[in-house]
């Protein structure tokens, strides 16, 4: 007669039997196509992602390596830094017109400091069923801005900033606002889970302690989200 299961060697054998499926479930989502545009030598950046489906979008971007071996991601040093937020902007999901849609700010810089590019855009992905269609979206969004923060940090230098605040000769210089952020645009939206807003404003409150945000991106970003409660 077989000796009974005791209930925590039962839990590990539960555990052990988990762990296969969760491999299998990982393995099965695709790495963003390859990006063309990197350099041989490589390409190293710093990504910082928040707002909607944030977890899945840092993964992504992490994942681009598969198949552009060229391309890493890394913590510290690199050759610049990019700060993505999303909103997911996307209808119910009917099939056969399946659609899934993320509004998104990016934000690329180099090691100087300076802003290569600030873009607001909707990135989507269209299919005649549902499943898995959110993880091609965000693949496309993680190609877009791969491909456009390579295209930026590798091509030329960028203009000088012109002095804003010259005005009328004689007058002194004029009074100038300064505008919101565009990437504040990308907080916008509908009334949120209130654990889904306060991560939100959380994440924002992390980027800026390390320094990605500033004061003004910082201020707009925090009460949009917890305007969303």
């Amino acid at each position: 007669m077989p000796f009974p299961v005791r209930p925590v060697k039962a839990l590990r054998l539960v555990l052990l039997a988990l762990v296969p499926a969760a491999l299998v479930t990982y393995a099965c989502v695709p790495p963003p196509p390859p990006i063309s545009g990197v350099p041989a030598a490589g390409l190293k950046l710093r990504v910082h992602v928040f707002g909607s489906s944030a977890t899945d979008v840092n993964e992504a971007f992490l994942l681009v390596n598969k198949n552009t071996p060229a391309f890493r991601v890394v913590n510290e040093g690199g050759d610049g830094d990019v700060l993505v937020g999303l909103e997911n902007d996307s209808p119910m999901c009917v099939p056969p017109t399946g659609l899934c849609s993320f509004k998104v700010g990016y934000r690329v810089r180099n090691n100087a400091g300076d802003t290569l590019v600030n873009q607001l855009t909707t990135v989507t992905a269209q299919s005649d069923h549902c499943a898995s269609l959110c993880t091609q979206a965000i693949n496309n969004v993680v190609v877009k801005v791969v491909g456009d923060a390579v295209a930026a940090i590798t091509g030329p230098a960028p203009a000088p900033a012109e002095d804003a605040g010259k005005g009328a000769p004689g007058k002194g210089k004029a009074v100038v606002k300064a505008p919101t952020p565009a990437i504040c645009a990308i907080a916008a939206g509908p009334r949120l889970a209130s654990g889904e807003a306060e991560a939100r404003a959380a994440q924002v409150e992390v980027l800026k302690r390390i320094g990605v945000l500033d004061q003004a991106e910082y201020d707009c970003l925090r009460k949009a989200y917890l305007g969303r409660l």
